[in-house]
């Protein structure tokens, strides 16, 4: 069983390529916390005596450490945990997964981040792997009782279970992960897209180029994706005749009957005008249209004989 000790904060090594990068505002209010006398669960460490970065390497609670180093603290207390940098990362996804904080690319880089973790032990996920069904891995990876057929079915039904993420969730959200440009991505982090996964999804599905031109406007534009569809794709200017008619469509349906009823009478010589016009198109439009393989008797009578 795993205990908590006090440790130097010196001591810990933050590895570069955490799946959740510390906000300086969250972290800002876990020093206010601390510095309120609020006791912060511990984080998770593990030992890393030969590292070079410190004696242990965080594992899980990264704003909690930085809180702690902002509230001018010098130990923490820390539940050391056993296992080697893999297990360590899939138990980073696993805890970060079950915190409601976490925005919804945060949530897509997390599931796509534990499917690479299982694809590094387990090999490369796809249906009907044969290899897969037979290993001895089997009897771990069934954790829904459930014998699945491909390798595919196996990961699923451990994010299922591990995750409390739906199988349809996860296989969009890693769907996402997978399509999303890197510059767009990064172009997202921090602006209130990152919370929109629909919004995402959407700029996912885009070609490369549009990605690309996204990811530049929304850097330069913090974030704002109205302003950038806008940009990409402007709406046509109407001329002031459309306009007025638009107008003018708005208020009629607007309108109560005894209104109608009121401007017709008014304009009622030039309402029948523009009816005659709509049925003369009408007519033109329904007379039957000649035949151009049928030839015109006058036409062969003129012709001439030889």
């Amino acid at each position: 069983m795993s205990k908590i000790e006090t440790i130097k904060i010196a001591d810990i090594h933050v590895p570069e390529d955490r799946l959740r990068a510390v906000k300086p505002d969250y972290a800002s209010l876990m020093a206010m916390l601390i510095e309120g006398g609020r006791i912060l669960p511990p984080i998770k460490v593990r030992r890393t005596p030969n590292g070079k970065g410190g004696k242990f390497t965080l594992v899980v609670g990264g704003h909690r450490l930085e809180g702690h180093r902002l509230a001018g603290r010098t130990e923490i207390d820390a539940v050391i945990k056993k296992g080697n940098a893999e297990e360590a990362r899939e138990e980073e996804v696993e805890e970060n997964l079950f915190r409601n904080e976490l925005t919804a690319l945060e949530r897509i880089d997390a599931v796509a981040a534990y499917r690479d973790i299982f694809e590094a032990r387990h090999g490369e996920i796809r249906r009907g792997n044969p290899e897969f069904s037979n290993s001895a891995n089997l009897a771990e990876l069934n954790l829904l009782g459930i014998v699945e057929d491909s390798q595919e079915g196996h990961f699923y039904s451990r994010v299922t279970l591990r995750l409390g993420i739906a199988e349809r969730s996860a296989r969009r959200m890693h769907a996402i992960a997978r399509s999303l440009n890197r510059e767009l991505h990064d172009a997202i982090t921090g602006t209130p897209v990152e919370d929109n996964q629909s919004a995402i999804e959407r700029l996912s599905k885009l070609p490369p180029s549009d990605q690309a031109k996204y990811a530049v406007l929304l850097a330069d534009n913090g974030g704002d994706l109205d302003a950038a569809d806008a940009a990409l794709h402007p709406k046509p200017k109407q001329s002031a005749a459309d306009k007025l008619q638009s107008r003018l469509i708005d208020t009629w349906g607007r309108m109560k009957t005894k209104a109608h009823v009121e401007f017709v009478r008014e304009y009622r010589s030039d309402i029948e005008a523009a009816l005659a016009v709509l049925d003369g198109e009408a007519k033109k439009a329904a007379a039957p249209k000649p035949d151009p393989r049928q030839i015109d008797i006058e036409d062969f009578a003129k012709a001439d004989p030889s």
